[in-house]
This record gives structure tokens, C-alpha cells and sequence, in this order.
């Protein structure tokens, strides 16, 4: 089985791998020559039949992996690659990527990285609000409903618990089991989730997530230090990703009759 992750601009970037000894994760970087330009960079997000145009100074990788079973939406799926587009800009003032501040992109701690990443939504997709739903015993769907009866009977599950109102944030603030890991913050119906080290790749890391129009799931992510800035930087995460153009792919099938229809054109 060979799977493959596609970038197109100006040139066109592939990486390809077998099944087998080596890795299951691939993760493609924008073309050095391109990594400063504001020309579209277009990428498309398997499974979903949709590609997504995104400025080439804003794209930073894109990650493939094949899809593996666990969750009942994958069974039409499981075995083919899933795309993820990781979107990194520069806090506070939302910087693209420059000849001058590429360093502080590359930063360990990535004390001032806001990343967006866009998909199509996965199981295990990381998303905020599918995770508080699971872990305030609310019903996803009905599997999760029978499951949940089932946990309720156990009087040690218990939702998570109300820590403090932040007014000033705007913001309420909840520790559930793994309160020595995250917590989460919670403004009507938007859910953000905030990691403590050493269980975030980035210190103190912050998430949240929404859909696009087209069912595209964005899951966005900044240090916690920004926590009093989260509006503006859900607004402006919702801006980038809606502004982003898209188009719909070809199936396979699709892209094979193409090739092979006659050109009349040449006759």
C-alpha cells in the first residue's frame, strides 16, 4: 500500500511510504522556496475529497497518517491516509513567517505560537468539544448515551467540578479526574482546554476547536500566558480558517475517467 501527501504551488512536494518497518507518520514541511511567499499553497485533506488553499508563509507542515479502526467512523476509511494542515503564526500580533523572525517559530517552548490545524474530522481529532462532552457524561451519540447510563451507575464518575468564575476573563473554569493534567474554561457553548506541562508539547498549551461551513474540523492552540486575549484569538482563528479558500476533489474513479477521456480539442 503506498500513501502520499500532496502540496501544490508553484512546484509540487511528495512524500511517499510503504506500510511496514517504516514510520506510520509522515509530516511535510512548505518547500524552502516557498515558506516566505504569500502565493497560495494548496493541499488536500484526505479523506475528505476537499482541498484547501492556504498562504505558504502560514503553512508549516502537513501530517499524514493512515486511518486506524477504534471508532465506528473510520470502518469505511480505516487503512487510508487522513491530512492534517498545521496553519502557525507568530503571537500577539498574529506575524507570518519571515526571513527575520523564522527562529522564533522554531522556539522549543513555542512560547508565542497560535497553530491552526484543519481536517476532516477523525476519531481521536482532538476535538475540545468532543472531549468535554465525554467527560461531562453528555450523550454523543447513541452508543455514548448506553455508556454513559452504564458510568453513571459507578459513584465514582462524576463530572467535572465548577473551580472558579472568572469575570474578568469572562470565563468559567472546571477540573474533572485528570485535573493534574488540564482543565478547561468554558463561555457558553465554547470550550477551551488548558494542558499543564509536561503533558503538551508546548508549555501551558490552550485549545479549542469549530467547524468550517463544508464540516472541516479547526483545531486551534496557543500558550496559556494568552488566556486573557482568548476572544481575539478565537476571532482571529475563525477569520484565518474561513478565509481560506477551498474546492472539491475528484474521487479517484473521477480522476481516472478524466485521464483517460479523449481530448477533442486535438483532433
Amino acid at each position: 500500500v503506498i500513501l502520499a501527501a500532496s502540496l501544490y504551488a508553484v512546484g509540487k512536494v511528495e512524500v511517499v511510504w510503504r506500510t511496514g518497518r517504516e514510520p506510520q507518520l509522515k509530516s511535510v514541511p512548505t518547500p524552502a522556496e516557498l515558506r516566505y511567499s504569500t502565493a497560495p499553497t494548496r493541499v488536500e485533506l484526505r479523506p475528505s475529497n476537499i482541498a484547501i488553499f492556504i498562504p505558504s508563509n502560514e503553512l508549516w507542515y502537513v501530517h499524514t497518517n493512515p486511518i486506524s479502526r477504534g471508532w465506528p467512523e473510520n470502518e469505511p476509511v480505516a487503512g487510508k491516509p487522513w491530512d492534517r494542515a498545521e496553519v502557525r503564526l507568530l503571537l500577539p500580533q498574529f506575524d507570518r513567517r519571515t526571513a527575520t523572525n523564522e527562529r522564533a517559530f522554531k522556539e522549543r517552548e513555542g512560547k508565542n505560537l497560535f497553530i491552526i490545524t484543519v481536517m476532516r474530522p477523525q476519531g481521536f481529532d482532538g476535538d475540545t468539544r468532543r472531549q468535554w462532552r465525554i467527560i461531562s457524561l453528555i450523550p454523543i451519540d447513541a452508543d455514548h448515551a448506553k455508556l454513559i447510563e452504564q458510568m453513571k451507575v459507578d459513584e465514582r464518575v462524576k463530572p467535572p467540578r465548577l473551580v472558579r468564575r472568572h469575570e474578568e476573563l469572562g470565563l468559567d473554569e472546571y477540573e474533572g479526574k485528570d485535573v493534574e493534567r488540564s482543565r478547561y474554561f468554558t463561555h457558553v457553548d465554547f470550550v477551551l482546554r488548558c494542558w499543564a506541562p509536561p503533558f503538551a508539547a508546548i508549555k501551558h498549551l490552550c485549545e479549542a476547536s469549530f467547524n468550517l461551513p463544508n464540516g472541516l474540523l479547526v483545531n486551534f492552540q496557543f500558550p496559556q500566558e494568552y488566556l486573557p486575549h482568548w476572544s481575539e484569538i478565537r476571532e482571529h482563528a475563525l477569520k484565518t480558517a474561513n478565509g481560506y479558500r477551498t474546492e472539491a476533489v475528484p474521487s479517484s474513479w473521477e480522476r481516472i475517467r478524466n485521464y483517460f477521456k479523449p481530448n477533442v480539442g486535438n483532433r
